[in-house]
């Protein structure tokens, strides 16, 4: 349950049940078992809802659709992977500048999933939003200034490069990636 942020002990809380329903619970799901109704209530105490669609996401443009965006961002940032998934969003940017038309594929009217990092959501939201037209990311929380100057580059040099370098619509945000690697990851 940490990934996501939630301890079992504050879902069982937020559930009304005990730790042990939410071991039975996880289990049900790795077992493929989980009923439907579980799953729906377990995700509202998260508040998060289940979206069932018809959407076909073997679309080629399901890769740089906003929800295909986040969640391989979300897969990589998990698995501890920043350059990757800096990567994934330099090359949707890149797509759906190159390519409009791509966003009137019925995926891209899904919203994207938040990910784990505040920092990267924030920047996802900023700089991805930014790339489609008003009408997909009207729904979109609207991206809010971090609390304290959030560097996506660990390296010394890149950060001073980026104090400068920021693009400004990500500076407001607190945001600071240089133009450079922003374009190239």
């Amino acid at each position: 349950m940490s990934a996501a942020g939630t301890s079992g002990a504050e879902l069982a809380r937020r559930l009304h049940v005990t730790p042990g329903a939410i071991s039975q619970l996880l289990k049900s799901e790795e077992d493929a078992t989980i009923k439907l109704a579980s799953l729906e209530r377990a995700l509202r105490a998260l508040g998060k809802d289940i979206v069932i669609d018809a959407v076909d996401s073997s679309s080629p443009a399901a890769r740089f659709s906003p929800a295909g965006v986040s969640k391989a961002m979300s897969d990589a940032l998990i698995e501890g992977d920043r350059t990757f998934a800096l990567r994934l969003l330099t090359q949707a940017v890149q797509k759906v500048t190159v390519e409009p038309g791509l966003a009137a594929d019925p995926l891209f009217g899904r919203p994207p999933q938040e990910l784990p990092d505040t920092g990267w959501d924030t920047l996802f939201r900023a700089h991805y939003g930014r790339a489609l037209p008003d009408a997909l990311t009207s729904r979109w929380p609207e991206p809010t200034p971090l609390p304290e100057p959030w560097f996506v580059s660990q390296f010394d040099s890149l950060r001073e490069r980026a104090r400068t370098r920021s693009p400004e619509h990500l500076r407001r945000l607190n945001i600071f990636i240089d133009e450079q690697s922003l374009s190239r990851a």
